[in-house]
Parts: structure tokens; sequence; C-alpha cells
């Protein structure tokens, strides 16, 4: 508050946005192994250790600021002198996000037992940086944000986040754009790769070949540009050509398959900005 105060009583420059609180922090508040409060979980450490973690006693009003967010001027902010500060703001924020959803103090085992109430939030900021990215260069997109989600071994937690990504930028920079980014196929494919190298698609894995859950569906979807496909009459095809690559394991063919839908749709919008058609 005694930020915002500041910068309205007269300061010119824009101010540093405060940093968000941790995401968890060390409770002593019962013994390794008691009962407590559901909120706090011990390290899952073999040492013996007794450290409990929990939530903090200042806590990031996350599905406040999940309404907040998507109401920022990201592109005129990105074009002013602030837009450092936005994207310093941004990268805390995937930051503290990444640690919420996967504490880096619980084993693996309990990761998922973890309670946290953050996906309102998750999907709001993968949103956000699926929009901010359409104003930033290939470099910044992966340093900043797609590097962080992308390295996730959570797979659950990775689509939370990359799911709305993609959406967002295909919607606002694909499909909507005057003019698509000439990053975008190159952005695109490092996330494919991510939805191509997931268990998913380990033919010996447990559920293999079927997408699960809220977000791996929808990201699959969005990279085979399923609308565009269903306007064209074209999905039917390329669900028979999925169901024939898929049991003989070809990975390279089921890659080049979705590289082909991806491209061609951007590939569609470029010559549509060019006054070509197809």
């Amino acid at each position: 508050m005694d930020t915002v105060t500041t910068f309205y009583q007269g300061s010119e420059d824009w101010c540093e946005l405060p940093p968000l609180p941790p995401a968890w922090e060390i409770v002593n508040t019962k013994a390794r192994g008691g009962s407590g409060d559901d909120d706090q979980m011990d390290d899952g450490a073999d040492s013996g250790s007794e450290e409990i973690w929990g939530e903090p006693r200042v806590q990031w009003y996350s599905q406040y600021a999940a309404k907040i967010l998507p109401l920022l001027p990201l592109e005129q902010i990105v074009q002013s002198p602030a837009k450092d500060l936005l994207l310093n703001f941004l990268s805390s924020a995937l930051k503290w996000t990444n640690e919420k959803n996967v504490p880096p103090w619980a084993r693996t085992d309990r990761r998922r037992q973890t309670p946290t109430r953050i996906s309102e939030w998750t999907h709001a900021l993968g949103d956000s940086l699926g929009n901010v990215s359409g104003w930033l260069s290939l470099q910044e997109v992966q340093s900043r944000f797609l590097a962080r989600i992308l390295e996730l071994e959570d797979e659950d937690a990775c689509w939370k986040l990359l799911s709305p990504f993609v959406s967002c930028y295909v919607c606002a920079h694909v499909y909507d754009a005057a003019k698509v980014p000439e990053q975008a196929i190159a952005i695109l494919d490092l996330c494919l790769g991510k939805l191509l190298g997931s268990s998913t698609f380990e033919r010996d894995s447990y559920r293999s070949g079927e997408l699960s859950g809220y977000d791996e569906p929808r990201l699959a979807e969005t990279l085979m540009f399923a609308r565009f496909a269903r306007s064209l009459n074209l999905l039917p095809l390329f669900f028979c050509m999925w169901l024939i690559l898929f049991p003989v394991g070809s990975y390279q063919a089921l890659h080049g398959l979705m590289e082909i839908s991806l491209a061609s749709r951007i590939r569609f919008r470029l010559s549509e900005e060019n006054g070509y058609s197809c």
C-alpha cells in the first residue's frame, strides 16, 4: 500500500512492484508424524528432520489477483518504460506459482497431496504470459517464461500453465493478429516438443496414448489447430492418422504430423496478411 501511495503522490518514475511473499515457510506447530492443520506438511525427507512446511503468515491473495491480471493493458505496458518492471513481476509470479504447485521441499510422491488452491490464478497467469509473449523476442520468452514452465517435471503442473499459455498465444497472435510474430512457430514448437515428450506418448506407460485431465487435451487440440481443421473437415483425417501412427511408436511421424498442422495454419495466416489466397 505504501508503494501505491508513493506513486500517486507524485512519483515520476514507475515503482518496482513489491515482491510476492514466499510460497511456503517453515512452521514449528506440530511434531513430525503428529496431527495438525491440513495446510502443514512435513518435508518427506528420510533424514529424520522435524522441519514442517506450511502456508506463510503473509499470503498472496491469488484469487483476487487472478481477476485483476487480465485487466492489465499488457501491450501498452510492454511498449512503455515500465516493460522491465512488468516482466520482472511476471517472472517472480511464475516462480512463486511453480513453487506453490510443486513444492521443492516435498517428495515427488507427496507433491500431489500438497494442498494448493490456486488453479484460477495458475490459469490466469498462463493466459497473461501467453498474451505478453506475442510482443517479446524469442529469447525473452524462453529465458523469462517458457524455460521455467517446460522444466517442470510434474506434468499436471506444467499443463496447467502451458495450456492457457498456448491457447492465449494462438488466439491473440495467430488467429486474431493483424501480423503474426516471426517467432510464432519457434515458440509453439517448443511447447509441442514438451507435449510429445510426455509420458502419454510412452507406449509402456500407464494409460499410454490417453490424454487425461482438463489441460492436456486442450493443449493438444490447440497445437493441432483443431478448430481450423474442423472448418475444413480435416479433423477426422488428423485423428485417423493419429490412430495409425501411435500404435507403431512412430514418434517422429507424429511430431511431423502435428508440426505440419502447426506450421500450415500459421503460414495460412501469413498469406492472408500479404493478400494471397490458399
